[in-house]
């Protein structure tokens, strides 16, 4: 069974400097707007971008200035280690001392205190969108979602799920994909082996091995004929046939 992630935008872009090996960031233009000097940067999201600095995430605003002072520890021994995470609805998931997960407002306060264990890199809580993020439950096997409010909204039950788009998201169900509403209703019963996010309505699918776009209905809006497929953004959506 197969998901696909929703579409990243930043409002910065990272760089890596090939000489230096540090990072920065551009603007749209692809003008360096925030020097190399980082080592490490992140999605640039809610006027706020990630980076990595002397072993510590940290959040700098479009000045370049500190947001949110660099306080989260990074793991040397874990390739790759993640302490924080960009924001997201306004929101940023990051890891106390302790290794636990909780989330951060703009201003770098806890909004909701950490609770959510973390393990070999493992974060068992998602990102915010449309007001939800996905919690596993203690074993790591069965997903749910909060809202921005810390609360249990829906309960772990489900073997895997997607983020919210468009107020729905996939969530999979004895192998099968199907598609929730935010208060957790079933909307599109479970019958797909893979399935994407919302945007403009249209969501991409897998049945039978191939990839099509339903719509909040469940009904094939394009018919499953691609090897790939992926989300809509300005009326078009990348998708491959298999011949290259």
């Amino acid at each position: 069974a197969e998901a696909i992630p929703p579409i990243e935008k930043s409002e910065l872009f990272p760089f890596q400097d090939p000489a230096t090996g540090k990072w920065g960031y551009l603007d749209a233009g692809a003008k360096i707007v925030i020097p190399a000097k980082y080592d490490h940067a992140d999605l640039f999201l809610g006027g706020r971008g990630l980076v990595e600095f002397e072993g510590l995430a940290g959040y700098i605003d479009a000045n370049d200035q500190w947001a949110i002072a660099p306080r989260f520890v990074l793991d040397p021994a874990v390739s790759n280690d993640l302490a924080a995470r960009p924001f997201w609805d306004g929101l940023a998931a990051a890891r106390n001392e302790r290794n636990v997960w909780g989330f951060l407002d703009a201003e770098g306060d806890w909004a909701i205190l950490p609770r959510f264990d973390g393990a070999d890199g493992f974060q068992l809580v998602g990102d915010f969108h449309n007001g939800r993020a996905w919690i596993a439950n203690a074993k790591g096997n069965r997903f749910g979602f909060i809202t921005r409010a810390g609360e249990v909204v829906i309960e772990p039950e489900f073997h895997a799920v997607n983020d919210f788009s468009e107020g729905y998201a996939g969530v999979l169900i004895k192998e099968k994909w199907g598609v929730i509403d935010i208060d957790g209703k079933l909307r599109i019963r479970p019958d797909f082996e893979g399935i994407g996010t919302f945007s403009q309505s249209l969501c991409p699918a897998k049945k039978d091995g191939q990839w099509g776009y339903i719509d909040r209905d469940g009904d094939w809006v394009i018919q499953p004929k691609y090897q790939l497929a992926r989300q809509f953004s300005e009326d078009l959506a990348p998708a491959h046939n298999g011949v290259d």
